[in-house]
């Protein structure tokens, strides 16, 4: 659920700070009467200006504006050393100028994006899949519900009614598949989706999504691929969605949507979500409850952490008269192996001075424990506290200071 990555946009570099500068140098000469072509010196700074503010913001224009401006400069004055006296610092200027127009084409292809997101959702797994196209095709066939066929680029070619078919060409890690002149890319790789995945998931406040982020071995993906008859966003995604519900299974993590940089803890209830008309809603369903590192002298929490102590003798009394349709659940550390989490349990039986029940979610790094297994805790540990009548919920006192600071951050 948590945005890891951002769009396109916004990467500073040094070719944006030098043309900015060279368009500031260019009007604040023409201002104060440098210039022998004021006008001209004016248009040309304005020019600098506009391109150093595109490459800011790493658009493709503001790189090509820039390559026009510096390549101009350049021949103008190797045109000068060719007509007029030779002049040292005219050819200093001039090795310049053409050093800085090489090095931002150079830099073009690696920074300038395309300014259209990738519409894409990533399975992130816990080890490499095997994948061949007969598989692929079946469960594509089963996804979308039409036949598929299995071909070898060279029959696609050759088939004149291929804009007709679906079909699926390729082989493990990269397939391509053909839908109704559109194409998609069905990715298998068995490395870490993430270049760096610690650096990745210091961007995550949750522990849980960056134990995954970290862990993670391989990863599945079905992107759109920008070629050919494209559909619409919100057909591409449920057509998208639907196929990684198909190939879902034990071994997924998570799954992750690059456009938005949304991330979410796989659980087998997504897939009915995926398989939905609106599937990028899997982004809202929380499937584990978030884990979120506080500070112990956070004064936010102590006051909840008071609160829920203070209000104890409500939920006690409302335990004592509880209905079945009604849940109970405390919030207590848990340590094992010298590891400590805050976690939710299912409230079974109340002592005087121990609660007991069972874990209501996977630890992040407890050892073995598991969701629904047994534990006891001492009252004095309590953290938080929830239970409901109907549609009314009491409690969730650190839960509600947890939600606010996860949206800060």
């Amino acid at each position: 659920m948590q945005p890891l990555l951002r769009p396109p946009g916004g990467e500073k570099t040094w070719s944006a700070v030098a043309l900015l500068l060279g368009g500031l140098v260019s009007i604040v000469m023409v201002a104060v009467g440098d210039v022998r072509s004021p006008i001209a010196s004016f248009i040309f700074g304005l020019w600098l200006l506009l391109s150093g503010v595109g490459v800011w913001r790493n658009r493709s224009w503001g790189y090509w504006f820039g390559l026009l401006a510096t390549a101009f400069v350049s021949i103008f004055l190797i045109v000068l050393l060719v007509r007029e006296p030779f002049d040292w610092s005219r050819l200093i200027f001039c090795l310049c100028f053409a050093w800085f127009t090489v090095a931002l084409f150079m830099e073009r292809p690696r920074r300038a994006k395309d300014d259209r997101p990738l519409i894409s959702l990533v399975l992130l797994l816990s080890e490499s899949r095997n994948m061949d196209a007969h598989s692929l095709a079946q469960r594509l066939g089963i996804a979308w519900g039409v036949p598929v066929e299995t071909a070898k680029e060279k029959e696609v070619s050759k088939d004149e009614n291929v804009a007709n078919k679906t079909y699926v060409v390729g082989e493990s890690p990269v397939f391509m598949i053909g839908h109704a002149g559109g194409f998609y890319l069905v990715n298998n790789f068995d490395r870490p989706y993430f270049e760096e995945p610690d650096k990745a998931a210091e961007d995550c406040p949750d522990l849980r999504l960056k134990k995954v982020i970290r862990e993670h071995r391989a990863w599945l993906s079905v992107d759109l691929l920008r070629v050919g008859k494209l559909p619409d966003r919100t057909t591409a995604y449920r057509q998208i969605s639907h196929l990684v519900a198909e190939l879902a299974g034990d071994d997924c993590l998570a799954v992750f949507c690059p456009e938005s940089g949304h991330l979410n803890i796989f659980d087998l209830s997504l897939v009915d979500e995926l398989r939905s008309e609106n599937p990028l809603e899997v982004f809202q369903k929380i499937t584990q409850l978030p884990v979120i590192e506080v500070a112990d002298e956070d004064p936010e929490m102590i006051a909840a952490v008071a609160e829920a102590r203070r209000r104890w003798p409500e939920f006690v009394t409302a335990f004592a008269a509880r209905q079945p349709e009604q849940n109970f659940a405390i919030k207590a550390p848990i340590t094992r192996r010298g590891n400590t989490e805050f976690i939710w349990i299912s409230v079974d039986r109340l002592e005087k001075d121990q609660i007991h029940g069972r874990l209501d979610n996977d630890p992040v790094n407890l050892g073995t424990l598991k969701s629904g297994d047994k534990v006891t805790v001492p009252l004095q540990d309590l953290n938080d506290w929830v239970f409901n009548q109907g549609e009314a919920v009491t409690g969730l006192f650190t839960t509600k200071i947890l939600l606010k600071k996860q949206g800060k951050q």
